[in-house]
């Protein structure tokens, strides 16, 4: 059935309003009893920030004073996206406001990734093609994951901004992609992967146009005054540096060289002569760490290979993310690399190394499946006329589980996989340590953001891990110490008042290895045992420690 115009704007309205509904659907996992909880512990650094820049607005602080105390740490994420929660949230100046308005930004901005998404489609298909990716995107666990009411953090925003530049090369305005790459280099770090993946798009599907060559120019020189005012100096990829600029000015250089712009081509390669001597390494380093080759995040959940997401490998994280849609890829793909004789058309050229750069970098990485659920959307609704609508019914089969309950998969569900705040009971422990006498927090990197915002108190060690976080090996090394003497000493030296442990059992050999200790010899539970933080987890009393908390998976010491 073709529809018209305003059949399709209809359809695509419900589509948009259903996910949207869809995003909410977890309201009573989020607000309870009075309380919003967020779904992770990032939520809770993005609040504390954009407290603060509503403090000073608009300026976004890059430094903070209660993490990685006492010395304070240099804040790793790039200003936009604190910025923007903190302007929604600046006419009503309270943390609670600030709270709600923090869980509701996600399903927003994934309704807004519909738009884009079905923007992008439209302009690559049509309107039919385009509203097939819609509705794929709308319940893909991958994408609504990412989306969910609660679910803060930057990653649905760059998702946006990857949209926005991509839809620029769609439909060749230089505007729209330095609009897509000048908030996604400002909101992520990471966006280097964005600024790379629009590049090759632009590229592989064969583009001749200057958009790309004057929307990163123009993102370069929106981005410049901030990098050069950004507290990360030189080029890395752990923070806004120069590196972004010279991801920037290689896509400049390339989209200039097909657009044969000789003067800009020049400027960018002069750039890329000056700064090529501080990136490369640090370039290729954060390629390493996109994709999961760092001893550091194996003591990170979604920075684990998706087929290996629980240490294990298993298929079920990828088939109740994407259902059977990378498989219709291979197979479409294959069909149209047969057919030799029919050329290619645009479409499908444009969105293979859209798919293909962000499923390789999920199964390395599975947080980029975010990025990856788009991508296989976009291609669904691409490839929809060239399938069965019964095929594509079939692919989405194993998405199931993320929205009904089914016997050993409930941790996939988004209706009862656990909420750790919940689960530790760090609510109730934050909100006692809130009103207790002041001093610094050392406690598992995992709890540090938590502490900071609802207890209101500074963290020698958070989920910031190393980066910009001088005292963070030291804080790991405190629970391997075996002399209560020596863990007094590191209390004091760093104003810790409270240490709290958990059973950390699994991550034991990747903590040691970052610790810089050898792993192997904590191997022996025998060794174990005798540490700071096994005795503080499972026995007690430790000289000069007070127990003054104690939960079913966490325990409150006082240092003495």
């Amino acid at each position: 059935m073709q529809l018209g115009r305003r059949g399709s704007r209809r359809v695509l309205i419900a589509v948009i309003v259903l996910g949207f509904a869809l995003r909410l659907s977890v309201w009573p996992r989020v607000f309870s009893s009075g309380h919003v909880y967020l779904d992770g512990p990032d939520g809770y650094y993005h609040l504390r920030r954009a407290a603060m820049t509503m403090q000073h607005w608009p300026l976004v602080p890059q430094f903070d004073p209660a993490i990685n105390y006492p010395a304070g740490g240099t804040i790793s994420w790039p200003p936009l996206f604190d910025g923007l929660l903190a302007t929604l949230a600046l006419p009503f100046r309270s943390d609670h406001a600030l709270e709600v308005i923090g869980a509701l930004l996600p399903a927003f901005l994934g309704a807004l990734q519909l738009i884009a998404l079905y923007m992008v489609v439209h302009s690559l298909r049509g309107r039919r093609a385009a509203l097939v990716a819609v509705i794929v995107a709308a319940i893909l666990p991958a994408v609504v994951r990412y989306t969910l009411l609660g679910n803060l953090d930057h990653d649905p925003f760059f998702s946006l901004c990857l949209l926005i530049a991509l839809l620029g090369v769609a439909r060749e305005n230089a505007w729209l992609i330095a609009a897509g790459l000048t908030c996604a280099v400002l909101g992520w770090a990471g966006a280097v992967v964005g600024v790379a993946i629009v590049t090759i798009v632009f590229l592989v599907a064969g583009e001749r146009s200057r958009a790309l060559a004057i929307g990163s120019t123009i993102a370069a020189v929106v981005v410049l005054p901030f990098v050069i005012v950004s507290a990360w100096r030189g080029a890395t990829f752990e923070g806004l540096s120069w590196l972004h600029v010279g991801a920037l000015a290689v896509a400049g250089l390339l989209g200039s060289l097909v657009a044969r712009l000789r003067t800009l081509a020049i400027v960018h390669g002069i750039a890329l002569l000056v700064l090529a001597p501080i990136c490369i390494r640090p370039f290729i380093a954060g390629a390493r760490y996109a994709a999961g080759d760092a001893p550091i995040l194996a003591m990170v959940a979604e920075a684990q290979p998706l087929l290996k997401l629980f240490g294990t490998f298993d298929v079920r994280p990828m088939l109740i993310r994407f259902g059977f849609l990378p498989l219709l890829v291979i197979g479409v793909a294959a069909l149209k690399l047969r057919d030799r004789e029919t050329p290619r058309p645009r479409d499908f050229i444009f969105v293979a190394p859209w798919v293909a750069i962000t499923f390789v970098l999920a199964l390395l990485h599975s947080r980029f499946s975010f990025d990856a659920g788009l991508a296989l959307a976009a291609f669904a609704g691409i490839a929809f006329d060239a399938t069965k609508p019964k095929i594509l019914a079939i692919a989405l089969l194993p998405i199931l589980p993320a929205y009904i309950p089914l016997p050993t998969l409930e941790g996939f569900n988004f209706y009862l996989r656990p909420n750790a705040l919940r689960d530790y009971q760090m609510d109730g422990i934050c909100s006692w340590l809130r009103s207790r006498p002041p001093g610094a927090v050392l406690a598992p990197w995992s709890f540090g953001h938590w502490i900071v915002w609802i207890a209101k108190k500074p963290v020698v060690i958070g989920p910031m891990l190393s980066v910009g976080q001088s005292e963070f090996v030291d804080g790991l090394r405190f629970f391997f110490l075996e002399d209560p003497a020596a863990a007094q000493r590191f209390a004091k030296s760093h104003g810790v008042r409270y240490v709290m442990v958990t059973p950390e059992m699994s991550s034991i050999e990747a903590r040691a290895r970052v610790a810089g200790l050898d792993p192997a010899r904590y191997r022996d539970p025998r060794i174990y045992a005798k540490t700071i933080g096994a005795r503080l987890t499972f026995g007690g009393p430790v000289s000069g420690f007070t127990e003054v908390v104690r939960a079913p998976m966490v325990r409150v010491w006082r240092v003495d």
